[in-house]
């Protein structure tokens, strides 16, 4: 079998999009890309660059969202200009200033990052058609929708949607090209395994450490002096260990906040298992939660190693030799496990012990009080895991496929779809409509312990930001028109200068 390594697939996956995109906007189509698109389509679509490429949830997450918020701006846009139609740029410009100042409060919800770009989007709409607007009034308004044709400078608003469709499409192509890389994949088999060595490492360094201290003060109580020679080999030593530590504590500290929050698990909602579901009939599961859970619970293990570390700093009498040393070996052992479990997929018979007895092992009430909880929290990763794999392994046909469990997993399945298809942005903007007409949130602005005052600045100076943008675009030709005029005799496909 042929393996092709990830940076030359990301290359190769990267280079079929551009060539897409540039054939498309290079050549001419004019039955079915809009002449006037081409410049923007070629624009967007170089952008797929900066976008993670080995993750088919982004490209199957495109489609969706970008068309409903290009649909949503054009709806506001055309109320814009149907005022502008009416009541001219003064009215239109206050209008602009409402909806601007309604829209900021987006930055507050699930959507923040939404409000600027439905108002740049907006805002490029209605600025270019505004003089037309108001000079042929609202049957101009109404031909931006009802005309026809890819070459019709009055169809406006259905060419932006066509094209808006070809730039999603240039933009997820290099994620969609078989074969897929899911980020299940790429999460729950290559970064968690890697945090879970890098937790397992960061706990041995830390009780090597340690140990070494409490080896070193023994010895000079008992021999009362060191041999200088010896003091300075271990003093490098010491160093060179302490470099370990400060290693991977950089390591573990990137992976917190890779795996905050669950990381990416929730991407892949938009991973559906297809061959599970049809080829082998099993029943549906809620993975993305199951991998959310696991991920949070790798993250709970990275704090209480921190913890640890700290704990042993300070000296922690019960990390000595009696203590919970061994403790947190085995618990090394176990994330250790954990992580080969995840890699391969397959489930470890071998058990976890310390000492030789079964009662004392991990988990057993019989082990001394663990104040940091490091083994406790190993414990939840591997039963977390156990259900990972036994979840991604064979369908068990025994198992129902409409029971409770089935249909919760159905519906949890299906809402990331309709919400990032563009409903979540739509109801956040009505909620944001309704705060903005209810007088609880204009009295919370100065009632304690609301005190939304800042954020109700924050909101004034957004929307004030992008109203003098307008008007400056409105009412100074100059900076409308500006250009930075070069000397080159020749024009090309770049741009001159």
């Amino acid at each position: 079998m042929i393996s092709i390594p990830d940076h030359l697939e990301v290359t190769i996956r990267i280079c079929l999009s551009l060539i897409l995109t540039y054939v498309l906007t290079l050549g001419s189509y004019p039955g079915v890309i809009p002449p006037s698109q081409s410049v923007l389509i070629a624009s967007i679509g170089a952008f797929t660059i900066v976008l993670p490429t080995l993750m088919f949830s982004i490209g199957a997450a495109v489609f969706p969202g970008v068309i409903m918020t290009a649909c949503i701006a054009l709806i506001i846009s055309t109320i814009l200009l149907a005022v502008a139609a009416t009541g001219g740029t003064s009215v239109y410009i206050f209008v602009y200033f409402l909806f601007a100042l309604i829209l900021s409060g987006l930055r507050f919800s699930k959507e923040g990052g939404s409000a600027a770009l439905l108002l740049m989007f907006i805002s490029l709409n209605t600025v270019s058609l505004l003089t037309a607007a108001e000079q042929e009034g609202l049957s101009f308004v109404a031909s931006l929708w009802t005309e026809k044709g890819t070459t019709n400078p009055y169809a406006a608003f259905r060419n932006t949607l066509i094209g808006i469709c070809w730039i999603c499409l240039c933009a997820s192509f290099a994620r969609l090209i078989p074969p897929a890389r899911t980020a299940r994949s790429l999460h729950s088999r290559m970064l968690l395994p890697k945090v879970l060595k890098d937790i397992a490492t960061f706990i041995r360094l830390t009780l090597a450490y340690h140990m070494r201290d409490d080896i070193e003060d023994a010895s000079s109580s008992e021999d009362g002096e060191n041999d200088g020679e010896n003091a300075a080999e271990e003093n490098a030593a010491d160093d060179k260990k302490m470099e370990n530590i400060d290693d991977v504590t950089v390591k573990i500290i990137q992976d917190g906040s890779i795996t905050i929050g669950g990381g990416v698990a929730a991407l892949t909602s938009f991973e559906p298992r297809i061959t599970r579901l049809l080829c082998h009939c099993g029943p549906p599961i809620d993975s993305p939660a199951m991998l959310n859970d696991l991920t949070n619970a790798v993250n709970e293990c990275i704090f209480a190693a921190l913890a640890l570390r700290s704990f042993s700093k300070a000296g922690f009498k019960e990390l000595e030799n009696g203590g919970l040393k061994e403790v947190y070996e085995e618990t090394a052992k176990l994330l250790d496990r954990c992580a080969d479990e995840l890699a391969s997929m397959k489930q470890s018979s071998a058990e976890i012990d310390v000492g030789d007895t079964p009662s004392n092992s991990i988990g057993s009430p019989d082990l001394p009080f663990d104040p940091i909880m490091v083994q406790k929290c190993a414990l939840k990763v591997k039963k977390l895991t156990s259900e990972w794999n036994v979840a991604m392994g064979p369908v068990d046909p025994s198992t129902r496929h409409f029971d409770n469990g089935a249909r919760n997993a159905i519906v949890k399945s299906i809402l990331p779809w309709i919400y990032g298809a563009g409903i979540g942005l739509l109801a956040a903007i009505m909620g944001c409509l309704r705060k903005a007409f209810s007088q609880t949130t204009w009295k919370r602005i100065f009632l304690p312990p609301y005190y939304d005052l800042l954020k109700f600045v924050w909101c004034l100076k957004f929307a004030v930001g992008f109203t003098i943008l307008i008007c400056m675009q409105v009412y100074w030709p100059t900076f409308a028109n500006l250009e930075v005029k070069t000397n080159d005799d020749i024009v090309n496909a770049n741009v001159a200068g």
